[in-house]
């Protein structure tokens, strides 16, 4: 009854006293694991890991810490998922909760952590679509350098193109014009890159009118388009 009832302390200290009779053997662990996971729930964690200790199962103790992991990552307490997670008896069957977790931080912009998260994935092909996620996202918050190294754990459609235009959005950034140039003009129609190519023309001839090379920075404005101060320079 109160091992139905959820009243697990006074369950176990029932079948504990009759544990040679019938199947009370059995329910003990049945009251052991659903003590522990009360203690996940109330984020008593290392009482939990003591009530889990104490199912005569590796089966069902192993399953019992997958459970307080998958809790403890639906809850952002990684760390302490971690802890109970190391205790599972094969990484095959905690690859989808650090997968699940580092996509939970991939999503709150939390990179570091994430990538802690997927190392700990059992495959590079389970982890593949979350740093390329990542390595998209960090584009979109011009993190470039940041998602180069994202996307290089990638194997994802679409992984060589993103990482070519980080590339040459670092090359922008970095000053090196031409290594930017050739990059847009290589991706063609990918993303906005018709649109940076203009901004970079610019940018190298602003550069180079500003050096005092007018002959070349006038063949560069006149690439660009949309720029109203380009006639007067030219």
């Amino acid at each position: 009854k109160n091992l139905l009832q959820g009243n697990y302390d006074e369950a176990i200290t029932y079948f504990m006293k009759v544990i040679e009779y019938k199947d009370s053997e059995v329910r003990i662990k049945d009251a052991y694991l659903g003590a522990g996971t009360e203690l996940v729930k109330a984020k008593e964690y290392d009482k939990a890991v003591e009530m889990f200790g104490k199912i005569d199962s590796p089966e069902i103790c192993s399953e019992a810490y997958l459970m307080a992991g998958n809790q403890l990552i639906a809850d952002k307490e990684y760390d302490k998922a971690v802890e109970m997670l190391e205790k599972v008896d094969s990484l095959e069957k905690c690859s989808e909760a650090y997968l699940m977790a580092g996509n939970q931080l991939i999503a709150d912009k939390d990179y570091n952590k994430a990538v802690e998260m997927l190392e700990k994935v059992n495959s590079p092909e389970k982890s593949s679509k979350s740093y390329f996620t990542a390595g998209v996202q960090m584009i979109a918050d011009k993190q470039y350098a940041e998602a180069l190294g994202m996307l290089a754990n990638s194997t994802e459609e679409g992984t060589a193109n993103y990482t070519k235009y980080a590339k040459a959005m670092s090359s922008l950034i970095a000053g090196d014009f031409d290594a930017a140039i050739s990059a847009f003009i290589e991706l063609g129609e990918f993303e906005n890159c018709a649109e940076m190519l203009n901004a970079t023309y610019y940018q190298k001839a602003e550069a180079l009118y500003g050096s005092g090379s007018y002959a070349v920075a006038k063949n560069t404005y006149e690439r660009t388009t949309g720029y109203d101060d380009v006639p007067q320079k030219i």
